[in-house]
């Protein structure tokens, strides 16, 4: 889950600073809208995807300690 934290939040940061090297160059975006936005929607599904697939992991993590609770497992054990 690290590893997702980690990668998510690289493609949160290269999403902000193309916004924001895009926004201070209007005159390059404004020749180049398609790409822009389609980059754009590109980092977009990707911020999507990974933090889908860390919902996912920290679900199936609650799940697995949720199942260890209830098979009798010591909670200093299912951390």
């Amino acid at each position: 889950m690290s590893r997702l934290e980690r990668e998510l939040n690289v493609l949160q940061r290269e999403s902000q600073i193309h916004a924001a090297v895009n926004s201070a160059d209007m005159g390059t975006r404004l020749g180049n809208n398609a790409k822009y936005a389609e980059e754009e929607r590109q980092y977009q599904e990707q911020i999507a995807a990974k933090q889908k697939a860390l919902d996912d992991a920290k679900q199936k993590l609650a799940d697995m300690q949720e199942e260890a609770r209830k098979s009798g497992v010591p909670a200093s054990a299912r951390e």
